[in-house]
């Protein structure tokens, strides 16, 4: 015979059945509220690093084309419809052609054409998003751009140029 009164065993596997399932409820909960926060994390450095890189790929293949181009006369910094435009001039075949680069409709955008073609903003092929850029010589062999990307943020590059007999306006 047992000590225990008739019904009280039952009662202490339903208890400890019922403690296992809010443990395994409470584990659940836990791993999912984790999995969430970090989806949020990942989703957040993600966006950040996107906007980032939209900024950098900008600066740097302007700083890629000052060089490409840097000689007496080659980079050259105009406005044209109200924008700021960096000209880097060549010739080919004993004719000047320049490639165009500046922002317009949110966007960095690159146009090739020969020295002295009418300006259409439209007509350049969207490199990067960009909300505006501004280029200026600080010195003759200087040039300063600055960037805001989509998000608002600003960003500033600065190029020299090695042949420093540039055309500064």
């Amino acid at each position: 015979m047992s000590n225990q009164e008739p019904g009280r065993a039952g009662r202490g596997h339903v208890i400890s059945g019922f403690f296992v399932f809010c443990l395994i409820g409470l584990f659940a909960v836990l791993a999912t509220t984790l999995t969430l926060v970090g989806i949020n994390a990942y989703r957040s450095v993600y966006e950040a690093s996107a906007g980032n890189s939209e900024g950098q790929i900008a600066l740097s293949y302007l700083r890629g084309k000052v060089r490409a181009y840097d000689g007496a006369g080659r980079v050259v910094v105009e406005t044209m419809d109200g924008l700021d435009v960096l000209c880097l001039r060549e010739t080919i075949d004993g004719e000047m052609y320049e490639t165009r680069i500046y922002c317009a409709d949110g966007g960095l955008r690159e146009y090739f054409c020969a020295v002295g073609d009418a300006f259409d903003p439209s007509l350049g092929e969207g490199l990067t998003k960009l909300r505006s850029l501004a280029m200026r010589f600080e010195e003759p062999w200087l040039i300063r751009a600055d960037i805001i990307k989509m998000d608002g943020t600003p960003q500033t590059a600065y190029m020299a140029l090695r042949a420093k007999e540039a055309a500064a306006p």
